[in-house]
């Protein structure tokens, strides 16, 4: 209740748990949690449990479509730790790799892929180019509305639950195409 009514940290929580309107729609009279029980509940997910949860948001996107998509392009954007080693794919991989170098500095973009049959070209500009139309905006709604900029825990797993956390807001359970199936609570 407390991240809907857009108290994004857990620190609000000693500030709301003796709010009315938050404990009514909690259906609750008791006092709510406190930062450190928030605290406690964040770090509790395991890494398997919080795989599971994100099966729950890929059955979502993937019951949104009427049929399924001819391919799916997932980005993963490399901020510190990541490292591909092609020695450890099991299949051989098809890399592509964009060099700009201009006043701003030197720009350096790889693709992975498994698709053969695409030009490069059409897989840089209508693959990767294309994907920021919607994944982009998707990020950026949760940084601006959701206020998800930063994240409060110091583990990567209690942000990652947050993140699921806020990410429910959006989650509609019910998709409307109309044949798809009711998702998991979580």
């Amino acid at each position: 209740m407390q991240i809907a009514a857009g108290y994004e940290d857990a620190n609000d929580c000693n500030f709301l748990k003796n709010d009315g309107i938050i404990k009514l729609c909690s259906l609750s009279d008791k006092p709510l949690a406190t930062q450190p029980t928030m605290c406690r509940m964040e770090n509790q997910p395991k890494s398997t449990e919080l795989y599971e949860m994100a099966k729950v948001f890929v059955d979502h996107f993937i019951s949104s479509h009427t049929s399924a998509p001819k391919f799916i392009i997932i980005d993963c954007d490399d901020t510190n730790s990541c490292q591909y080693k092609a020695g450890t794919w099991e299949y051989s991989q098809r890399v592509v790799v964009k060099v700009e170098a201009n006043s701003f500095g030197t720009n350096i973009r790889y693709i992975t892929s498994n698709l053969k049959v695409v030009r490069t070209k059409a897989l840089y500009e209508l693959g990767y180019c294309a994907r920021g139309a919607a994944s982009e905006l998707r990020i950026k709604e949760h940084k601006t509305y959701l206020l998800l900029d930063q994240m409060s825990c110091n583990r990567f797993m209690a942000n990652q639950f947050r993140l699921f956390l806020f990410s429910c807001i959006r989650f509609d359970p019910y998709p409307s195409n109309g044949n798809a199936k009711r998702n998991k609570v979580l």
